[in-house]
């Protein structure tokens, strides 16, 4: 490579790399503001590019009628959003932003389109254009899930995408279009050539970035002191107290006699002393001895009956799907999709756990089903290992593969986890398709198929029951696992790792422990899956998999169980059904599956945001019945304490610094008796740390 190689190299990478950046701009204001992580944002530069183009060319773009549809859409929210408090005023405003612009871009669009207008006015017709159109994503599709966890908004930002790429498709096709470009000077500079589109470009990109800087840096007159402090004396505290716990049925006394109360007292006190110090170390009152062992064998007893009746939809479920293929009728193809549920519910039980119980957000599982898939591919096809031998080398190979990629992988968090997931998924697929023992990109085929002594499990029928035993046993297996003690660590870990830490989880163990869990589930649903299809490429196994899998836990119910197998359903038989009829009723025309799919998942979460799981237990008629607690009980009440000024915390000059950046810089103010103290400041400021410091986390 010569100098003038070079050099223009670095030309091009300064003017991608500015575009780039205005694209990193955008995806960190919509992220800041709203806590939306926008994939849409390649289809916005998508639609400006080619919006613009079919204006240069004299036609009417598509964006245009969209912006139209998007518009009467919102209209129809905001109104019912506000049917309980319609007026004229607020009916006019909603219907001149939401009809009236739109309307008026159109029509103005439509009298230009032919006329050849100016450069500048197609520009400025093409960013208003896809500007409405970000406005009524925002409204239609954002704005109702606003309150839901930033997991549920990137599935719901992923089922834009997808509506707005099919769109895309239909207004503009697969080809393409060229536009003209903004300005046609050009001059050279030693070897190099500049244009003025890249200046253009370069002049932009610069001006935005000063711009927001001026706005948010110098435009904001309400930052908060970094060392702002609040005082509140604390009122004098009421006069009587009333006990809300249910598990204490009578009001609390002293008394510890052969009364009833006394009897409650003494079951009560071996309760809490069991569960507070252990069993071993309990020396309850021999007064209420017989009373609290009495208590405990009722409470066995009802213990054994509450898990009969939690078990019995599970029998009921079980059998249900045992009796299916044995149903006169059924057609073959209904077996293979159930067979399909089976095989994404597992992988959905281990994202449940992983995604919805320990807040791990992963795209990368598919990759884990790649290496359950191919392990036993490569033992039965060339060295003949039997397929049920294969199962503990396909779950160990998962396992390790987890162990290695968990050990980087788990010491990330916030958005760095789910973009090291997806990294990762996509360097092993493409590892798949590499490695010429796994058969490049056409992979293994001639796998045989799983077999109990003459039985081999060759249709769909016969592994049918294969796949979704192990889809029960797993259910079991997690949900005990969510029951234990290392069940409530990984849930700990939702919520942040320093207050698990502070009840002594480990978190980089429990981190790396679900994640094996997750991988090994996963690398079952390949293992078989690569007996069922009797073949393994690398298709399966990428990215576009790793992101329906995720689909399916969160549209299921992202933190249940059953919820990994009601999406799995969901998702499998509604891509099923999309993808067969509306092709047929269309005649084939556009990518109207991947619209109507996408639109699909941004309703079901707005219906659901927790999940369809949850939201159809809510509305089951059959609740179980909590006990509510007696309110009418009154404590008895306490003498005033002496009001008296005494230092109860002081703090002197903390100072905490993480590498380069100074957190805490010499903070001190002190807590007087009968006083609350609010510390207040903007994000960054160091409260957090402040608070952390007091505690000794830090």
């Amino acid at each position: 490579m010569n100098t003038t190689i070079m050099l223009f190299l670095v030309q091009d990478g300064i003017t991608n790399g500015a575009i780039y950046a205005l694209l990193g701009l955008a995806l960190v204001l919509v992220f800041a503001v709203t806590r939306v992580i926008l994939i849409p944002q390649g289809e916005f530069v998508t639609y400006g590019a080619l919006t613009y183009a079919s204006l240069s060319s004299g036609q009417m773009p598509g964006t245009a009628r969209l912006a139209v549809a998007m518009g009467i859409v919102a209209l129809g929210l905001d109104l019912f959003a506000a049917r309980r408090s319609l007026h004229l005023r607020l009916v006019g405003r909603a219907f001149a932003v939401n009809i009236v612009l739109p309307v008026a871009v159109f029509v103005l669009t439509y009298w230009l389109a032919g006329r050849h207008p100016p450069i500048a006015v197609n520009v400025a017709l093409s960013l208003l254009i896809v500007a409405a159109i970000g406005v009524f994503l925002y409204r239609i599709a954002f704005q109702p899930l606003a309150h839901t966890s930033v997991l549920v908004l990137l599935i719901a930002s992923v089922g834009c995408h997808l509506a707005l790429q099919g769109f895309g498709l239909v207004f503009f096709g697969a080809e393409g279009q060229r536009g003209s470009t903004i300005a046609d000077t050009a001059f050279s500079l030693g070897p190099l050539r500049f244009t003025g589109q890249s200046l253009a470009v370069y002049a932009i990109t610069a001006g935005f970035i000063v711009a927001l800087w001026l706005f948010f840096d110098l435009g904001n007159p309400d930052r908060a002191d970094h060392h702002l402090i609040l005082r509140h004396r604390i009122p004098d505290r009421p006069e009587r107290l009333y006990c809300r716990d249910h598990r204490r049925p009578r009001q609390l006394s002293a008394d510890s006699g052969r009364g009833a109360g006394g009897r409650h007292g003494g079951s009560l006190l071996l309760v809490l002393c069991q569960q507070l110090q252990g069993g071993h170390r309990v020396h309850a009152d021999s007064s209420g001895s017989g009373a609290a062992l009495a208590g405990r064998a009722r409470g066995r007893r009802r213990k054994g009956l509450r898990a009969m009746r939690q078990r019995l939809p599970i029998i009921v479920f079980a059998l249900v799907v045992a009796a299916i293929p044995f149903i006169p009728g059924v057609p073959p193809f209904w077996i293979v999709l159930l067979d399909n549920i089976g095989l994404a519910a597992l992988v959905a039980m281990g994202l449940v756990l992983l995604t919805g119980v320990g807040g791990l957000t992963s795209f990368g599982q598919a990759a884990f089903c790649g290496f359950g898939a191919y392990t036993t591919a490569v033992l039965t096809t060339a060295y003949g290992v039997s397929p049920w031998l294969t199962l503990p080398l396909s779950l160990a190979v998962s396992g390790f593969a987890a162990v290695l990629l968990g050990l980087v992988t788990v010491r990330l968090s916030g958005h760095y986890l789910p973009l090291g997931t997806i990294a990762w998924g996509l360097g092993l697929f493409y590892l798949f398709s590499k490695l010429e023992f796994l058969g490049r990109n056409d992979g293994i085929s001639a796998i045989p198929p799983l077999s109990i002594g003459p039985l081999r499990m060759i249709d769909p029928g016969a592994i049918y029951f294969a796949i979704w035993i192990a889809v029960l046993l797993c259910a079991l297996l997690t949900m005990n696992l969510l029951d234990s003690r290392t069940g409530r660590a990984i849930r700990a870990l939702r919520r942040g790792h320093i207050a698990a830490e502070a009840f002594g989880v480990q978190t980089p163990r429990a981190k790396l422990l679900v994640f094996i869990y997750a991988a090994v589930l996963a690398g079952l649903s390949g293992w078989l899956y690569a007996h069922f299809q009797r073949a393994a490429n690398p298709t399966p196994f990428g990215a576009q998999a790793g992101i329906e899998y995720l689909f399916i836990a969160v549209v299921g119910g992202a933190g249940y169980v059953w919820g990994g197998v009601l999406g799995a359903a969901i998702v499998v038989i509604l891509r099923e059904i999309l993808q067969s009829y509306l092709p047929y009723i269309f005649h084939g025309e556009g990518q109207l599956e991947t619209i109507v799919f996408g639109i699909l998942l941004v309703l079901l979460l707005q219906l659901a945001p927790t999940g369809v799981w949850p939201w159809l237990m809510a509305r089951l008629p059959l609740k179980h019945k909590r006990k509510r607690p007696d309110t009418s009980l009154a404590l008895p009440s306490r003498p005033k304490a002496v009001a008296a000024s005494a230092v109860l915390l002081r703090l002197d000059q903390a100072r905490k610094q993480f590498g380069g950046v100074l957190a805490v810089n010499n903070v001190s103010f002190d807590v007087q008796s009968r006083e609350i103290v609010a510390l207040i400041g903007p994000n960054g400021a160091g409260k957090s740390t402040t608070f952390n410091l007091i505690t000794g986390v830090l």
